[in-house]
């Protein structure tokens, strides 16, 4: 069975980005019975400096919050536009029962990044952002099929085909969700595996 994702109509979707991307999301709610998504963009203030491909810094910074224990999951693309030039948009993923909101973490994720680009960075929580018509800051439950949808467009931005024809590659990437460790009490109600195997034949 094909699944259908839900998309922006306003823009193309690269569609190994998307399914990428939402595929990776269902990974996570199989592990976490539910997670906080934290929409953020990032770029730099000298952006002359920046005019050629280089996700050194995303990686390193999705990566280290990882290792910290701040987020549970990540996925991130990067794009160049003549006025933004390169920049990043990035979903994260907080986990619900250990987080109930995600402005702090926002706030940290956005010094780090500052940091880490030696004060040229600049960065945008961008959960309300008025192209994604719909919230992203509210908690996300295994079972909230609602939500989940929700998700599934604002992660299609990401993956729109414009500002992404710079490079001679696609440049993204996401976390590695390890498998379930099966522990705990089984879910009575859970799709999103059988969402899982209908991406894959996408």
């Amino acid at each position: 069975m094909h699944y259908e994702i839900e998309t922006n109509g306003k823009y193309q979707m690269n569609e190994q980005i998307l399914s990428d991307l939402v595929e990776h999301f269902y990974r996570l709610l199989t592990k976490y019975s539910k997670v906080i998504p934290l929409r953020m963009d990032f770029g730099y203030r000298r952006t002359d400096l920046y005019r050629y491909p280089d996700d050194w810094d995303m990686y390193r910074l999705a990566e280290e919050l990882m290792r910290d224990g701040k987020i549970v999951g990540y996925s991130w693309v990067m794009e160049y536009s003549p006025r933004k030039r390169l920049h990043f948009h990035a979903m994260f993923y907080l986990d619900g029962q250990s987080f109930k909101s995600s402005y702090r973490i926002a706030r940290y994720i956005g010094e780090r990044w500052i940091a880490k680009t030696e004060d040229e960075g600049t960065f945008h929580i961008a959960n309300r952002k008025s192209y994604h018509q719909v919230s992203g800051t509210k908690m996300i439950h295994h079972n909230d099929r609602a939500r989940q949808r929700e998700i599934e467009y604002i992660l299609s931005y990401m993956a729109k085909g414009d500002q992404k024809e710079e490079f001679e590659e696609l440049i993204y990437g996401t976390s590695i969700v390890p498998p379930n460790s099966g522990r705990g009490r089984p879910r009575k109600y859970c799709k999103t595996e059988n969402i899982l195997q209908q991406l894959c034949c996408r």
